[in-house]
């Protein structure tokens, strides 16, 4: 019995992100059009590159440091 609840929790918590989305897309579509919201995601792009580029300089140069 414990097993069935466990699956259909699973299952659950697995369609409500889908159900979600697909019910949001015309207000997801309206934000992206948004020049506001435009201007923000380049502002996250530059950001997440900056953080990924400082990632890479840390783990290429970490063995050389590290005893």
């Amino acid at each position: 019995m414990i097993g069935m609840i466990f699956i259909l929790l699973f299952a659950v918590g697995h369609c409500i992100p889908i159900v979600i989305a697909g019910s949001s897309t015309a207000a997801v579509k309206k934000i992206l059009e948004s020049e506001r919201w435009q201007g923000a995601g380049s502002w996250f792009r530059k950001s997440a590159g900056a953080v990924i580029a400082l990632l890479a300089v840390y783990f290429i140069l970490n063995p050389f440091f590290t005893s």
